[in-house]
């Protein structure tokens, strides 16, 4: 098989050359799904895909539950439509076209636009979209891209659970060349496509903002997860602008990786804690704080308050991303995802890869919006 030949044209053309060797005659039932997935080594998807190649090219034809018959060389029928990828009438959907949409969960401060702008945007194009999520859990992770898969959607647009490791289920699906779309991180080293934030953009705002208001003295409040593309952005962005600026170099607040609170606009309980201790070491020669997520934000604000906001009011903290549902708004200055741009563009990448079953990695970086 050629580099560039995708695996659904590979199993195609084996059961092609099968059939047109007499292995399987015509009138002969072809093995099910779960058979030919064993036997290719590929993804249900992949064994969908070319199976609806063969059925629109009049090879086969594929009975509703009882399988895919070899037709006869006298035999017609009617072609299928010229969109290949669709729902199969298995579950009441008819012949709609449906996407997945993973995502690890939706909080006020992110997720929630882009959840309905992703269904908008969907729409438009005439797909339906099924939403499921993975709560930050990788086992969940797959097996919500197994559930989707059984449903025969035609495309998937997925937040990445964070981690070093890549989910090695969706890895098969996109070296398949099945259309996905990774949406806040991406894969490195993967040609799928990828949106997320302008983090270089999104850090300067923040940075150039703090040095206008007279900070000059600014500590960066970030995590450790090494796994994490967009926070290792971040912390690039924020070193690269400190030097930029010509401004001192602070002690950096990097706290270790915590799975407490994804689901919660509360900060964690041991980040708290760790802020104070940094407060009570740095707190003094600070003038302002880049928090690189909401809920460092959080934990920033009770930090100082457990401490006395009198002792640190002298310190201007800021953040990426803000919870917008209170009475009056975000109070400090901050960069907000334009979750709607993220949520357009995601949906004209994964089409094209739909229609014109391009792979071309495409490193999408959206540009925040800045609030203060």
């Amino acid at each position: 098989m050629a580099k560039d030949q995708f695996l659904y044209m590979k199993v195609y053309t084996d059961i092609k050359e099968r059939i047109d060797k007499g292995e399987f005659l015509p009138g002969d039932k072809l093995p099910g799904e779960e058979e030919l997935k064993e036997q290719y080594g590929v993804s249900v998807i992949t064994i969908k895909r070319a199976m609806q190649t063969l059925s629109k090219e009049n090879i086969i034809r594929r009975v509703q539950g009882n399988g895919s018959f070899v037709l006869d060389k006298r035999e017609k029928e009617e072609e299928l439509p010229e969109e290949i990828p669709y729902k199969e009438n298995q579950t009441g959907h008819g012949s709609e076209k449906l996407v997945g949409v993973l995502l690890e969960y939706v909080m006020e401060s992110f997720g929630m636009e882009l959840m309905f702008e992703l269904d908008r945007a969907l729409r438009k194009k005439g797909y339906k979209m099924i939403l499921r999520f993975s709560y930050a859990d990788r086992k969940r992770e797959i097996e919500e891209i197994e559930f989707l898969e059984s449903l025969g959607i035609c495309g998937l647009i997925i937040c990445l659970c964070h981690g070093f490791y890549y989910n090695t289920y969706l890895l098969k699906l996109v070296l398949e060349g099945f259309p996905v779309v990774i949406l806040d991180k991406k894969m490195e080293g993967i040609q799928v496509p990828s949106i997320r934030l302008d983090s270089d953009n999104a850090v300067e705002c923040l940075v150039k903002y703090l040095k206008d208001q007279g900070k000059r003295r600014i500590a960066m409040i970030s995590v450790s997860e090494e796994g994490a593309i967009t926070l290792k952005e971040r912390r690039r962005a924020f070193r690269r602008c400190i030097e930029q600026f010509h401004l001192p170099v602070m002690e950096e607040c990097i706290l270790p990786e915590s799975s407490y609170g994804i689901l919660r606009n509360k900060p964690d309980e041991n980040y708290v804690l760790l802020m104070m201790e940094y407060l009570k070491r740095c707190g003094q020669s600070l003038e302002g704080a880049v928090c690189m997520e909401y809920g460092l934000f959080l934990g920033f604000l009770e930090a100082v308050n457990r401490l006395g906001e009198e002792k640190f009011s002298h310190i201007l903290p800021c953040s990426i991303d803000a919870v917008y549902l209170v009475p009056g708004g975000m109070r400090y200055a901050h960069v907000k995802q334009n979750e709607a741009a993220m949520a357009s563009k995601a949906v004209e990448l994964l089409e094209k890869q739909i229609y014109e079953k391009k792979v071309d990695q495409e490193e999408i970086k959206i540009p925040g919006i800045f609030l203060n």
